[in-house]
């Protein structure tokens, strides 16, 4: 048996050290509050991987300064601390805070934590699934079909317009009907035929001549910029979409303008009406700035993501203004409503 001896059997296990906890707040109920708010406090850090200081492992600890008031009863290491989170791994955003104040006998702790939830849920929601992409290309066939019939014809749509004019026009379009623009199409291409003409043009006749149409100062001094870059550059803008926005005047919409119709990339000129189409049709967005809300705008991408972009672009915008109007959409002229969330949360109604 070797030196195998029943001392072994009877002999007790060395005791562990127990942990040294930092002192626990003397109102339990206070305790209890905070637990159920959800707060790191000091007991809860260690139980939350935080390292030996009582730090979590993604935060940060600041502004480390002992009390002065009672430093001769309490030890200098039981300081006022503030525990403010990192950036969130995921976006790089910082994330929102919810805060509480706990002060025991000289200890004052300020902890912070932020909502880790919202993140998370929101960044698995801010993606275009695989079934919404199969019916985003359902609806674009079917746009496409609907617009041969159905669509509107504007100048700026035919062969014979120009890179410069459909540019041009997309600037006027913003906050602006088309039926509006269209009558000011001739008048306003008539005298200003070419970017230089428009950059060497005053701006009391820029204003007079948009002028119909609203918004005449803030679009003369946004299409006056935008023509003396054009000008100074031989009528090219560049093909990256980092380069464009350090272009006066150029921002998300016209900034897909020019990609899609001057270099032929697939970019969506994504407004409140395709916009619109596309929620009723699948679900509706996250976020009120319809620039910033992620999935929308890869919803928007994926819809012209075709040999035609432009044309999936008007067929778009143009079943938005006849059949999914905004105040009363025209259910009953919808071809395909028995495959719209919007009409089946109505129906149910």
């Amino acid at each position: 048996m070797g030196d195998f001896s029943t001392a072994s059997l009877t002999s007790k296990p060395a005791r562990l050290r127990p942990r040294e906890r930092p002192p626990q707040p003397a109102n339990r109920s206070m305790h209890a509050r905070d637990e159920v708010m959800g707060l790191f406090l000091p007991s809860q850090l260690l139980a939350n991987g935080a390292d030996q200081r009582g730090r979590p492992q993604s935060y940060s600890t600041t502004a480390t300064t002992p009390r002065q008031t009672n430093s001769r009863r309490f030890p200098q290491d039981r300081v006022r601390q503030e525990i403010v989170p990192s950036t969130c791994r995921s976006s790089g955003r910082s994330l929102p805070f919810a805060s509480l104040s706990w002060f025991r006998r000289g200890w004052g702790c300020e902890i912070r934590k932020p909502l880790q939830a919202l993140p998370e849920v929101r960044m698995t929601q801010e993606r275009l699934t695989r079934g919404e992409k199969s019916r985003i290309t359902r609806l674009r066939r079917r746009l496409l079909d609907w617009y041969a019939r159905e669509g509107r014809d504007f100048p700026w749509r035919s062969g014979q317009a120009s890179t410069y004019e459909r540019i041009c026009v997309e600037v006027l379009l913003q906050r602006t009907r088309a039926e509006t623009v269209s009558g000011l199409y001739e008048s306003f291409f008539g005298k200003f035929p070419t970017w230089g003409a428009l950059a060497a043009a005053s701006p009391d006749e820029l204003e007079d001549t948009i002028r119909p149409i609203g918004l005449w100062r803030r679009r003369a001094v946004s299409i006056k910029a935008l023509a003396t870059y054009a000008d100074e550059n031989g009528g090219v803008f560049p093909d990256d979409e980092r380069e464009l926005s350090k272009v006066p005047a150029v921002g998300q919409y016209v900034a897909n303008a020019i990609l899609l119709f001057q270099h032929g990339q697939a970019r969506p000129l994504v407004d409140v009406n395709m916009a619109r189409v596309i929620e009723r049709y699948l679900r509706p967005r996250r976020l009120a700035d319809i620039r910033y809300d992620p999935w929308l705008q890869e919803a928007c991408h994926w819809l012209v993501e075709s040999e035609d972009p432009a044309r999936v672009n008007w067929a778009t915008l143009d079943y938005a203004a006849k059949v999914c109007k905004a105040p009363q959409p025209l259910c009953s002229a919808c071809e395909w409503r028995g495959r719209c969330n919007w009409w089946k949360k109505c129906a149910a109604q």
